[in-house]
């Protein structure tokens, strides 16, 4: 995906996560013989489960962000097992006892069409019994009429690029609310002029609780449990993420 090949050189520095996140995961993944993190990035999640001895495959659709994630491992003296690959139609050989989509990375599936080829792709790589866990973002329609077309203000703490200089990262969100689509840019500003360095844009789809529901029954799964945090909360607050634990 060209947008995070753009955007690599910077995402570890301002993509930090959602607290909580990312032991969660390694809460998840403690004890199960093989892992699958679909959408894995620069390795945020898979890195520590690495670290933790499980045996965790990943893939990704951005070439740069792998080759980002293989300097970590190699740094840290691991040789990890990632493919280019994208989530809607992927094809590894064995099946796996969990399969994770950390941070919103499965509403980058645009279409109704994309969003049942994801999870049914993943519930093919899936062993009987398996799980497979995802936490995304609840669309809360008085944030998002709030905050349509305004750039929001900048992520604290800015941050140093290799050259030291400090960068600061500013949103511009704009909500197609009848296709349910967000379109996020991005942008890079750089010195006390606040010169644009890069502009980058997203694309994520948001969905609501029935929605995905709906969406696990077609793909074939019929039992699952949506939570409004990492440690099993009752999803009870749009400001809450859902948090999708789905067994096959």
């Amino acid at each position: 995906m060209k947008l995070y090949n753009d955007v690599a050189q910077y995402y570890d520095l301002f993509s930090l996560g959602l607290p909580g996140e990312l032991e969660f995961y390694r809460r998840l993944a403690k004890g199960k013989n093989k892992v699958l993190e679909i959408a894995c990035g620069t390795g945020r999640i898979l890195l520590p489960i690495m670290k933790d001895g499980m045996d965790i495959t990943g893939i990704d659709i951005s070439q740069k962000m792998l080759e980002i994630l293989k300097k970590k491992a190699k740094k840290d003296g691991f040789s990890p097992k990632v493919h280019l690959a994208d989530m809607r139609n992927f094809r590894l050989k064995g099946k796996f006892d969990l399969i994770i989509i950390p941070y919103n990375a499965f509403l980058h599936a645009e279409t109704s069409e994309d969003q049942i080829s994801t999870l049914k792709c993943a519930r093919r790589h899936l062993k009987e019994g398996g799980t497979l866990a995802m936490n995304i973002f609840f669309p809360w329609p008085e944030y998002m009429v709030k905050h349509n077309n305004k750039i929001l203000k900048s992520r604290k703490p800015a941050f140093t690029d290799k050259h030291g200089k400090k960068i600061w990262v500013y949103d511009k969100p704009k909500y197609d609310y009848i296709n349910q689509l967000v379109r996020v840019q991005w942008y890079f500003l750089e010195g006390k002029k606040l010169r644009e360095k890069a502009r980058v844009g997203i694309h994520l789809s948001f969905i609501y609780k029935k929605e995905f529901e709906l969406l696990f029954r077609l793909a074939g799964f019929s039992k699952w449990k949506v939570y409004g945090g990492f440690k099993g909360e009752k999803l009870t607050n749009p400001k809450q993420q859902m948090v999708c634990l789905i067994r096959k």
